[in-house]
């Protein structure tokens, strides 16, 4: 909706207080959805640490490499660090982890497309795949340009409507993701 983006617009200019008030006279009208319960999750949530579960049966030098991009990014909050950890997830098919750090963090970076996709991937592969559809559709609104995101959330979409019986859908975003493809 409108709101939220305004809402967002805020956020991204560090406006918090405006942000806030916006949110309440947006809940106070009945008009919120879950892109502003996100939004007001955010503002209320910067600076949590993370939890997050280790695989131990990975290789020391590659669990103590995590454990220590981990630990950077619970003191930095730094996004770049959190997408090396979300990539080592990714790479490694560690979905309950991947679908823990994602849903967190997205409180704190609620406008990053990689993290909704990273956690429509998640839900895809842990085959949660109603779950997935609804953040990976919240997430393409994030998605500025036909980057390589968007193709990347086109097909999990397909993947998920595949699974969920609606080969229309599927076929869709397949289609969506080819065309991207080709410019």
């Amino acid at each position: 909706s409108l709101s939220n983006h305004l809402v967002l617009l805020y956020i991204l200019n560090k406006n918090f207080d405006k942000a806030n008030k916006l949110i309440i006279d947006i809940e106070n009208k009945a008009l919120s959805n879950p892109k502003t319960k996100g939004l007001e999750r955010y503002l209320k949530s910067k600076a949590e640490p993370l939890t997050l579960k280790q695989n131990t049966n990975k290789i020391e030098g590659e669990t103590s490499s995590l454990n220590s991009l981990i630990n950077n990014y619970n003191k930095t909050k730094n996004y770049k660090i959190l997408v090396k950890i979300i990539n080592s997830y990714i790479k490694n098919n560690q979905n309950e982890a991947l679908f823990s750090i994602t849903k967190s963090e997205l409180d704190l970076f609620p406008t990053q497309p990689f993290l909704y996709y990273a956690n429509g991937l998640a839900l895809t592969n842990l085959k949660k795949y109603n779950e997935a559809v609804v953040v990976l559709i919240n997430g393409i609104d994030f998605v500025m340009d036909n980057s390589p995101i968007k193709i990347k959330i086109y097909n999990t979409l397909a993947t998920c409507y595949a699974a969920i019986n609606k080969p229309k859908e599927a076929q869709k975003y397949k289609q969506k993701a080819s065309v991207l493809r080709k410019e």
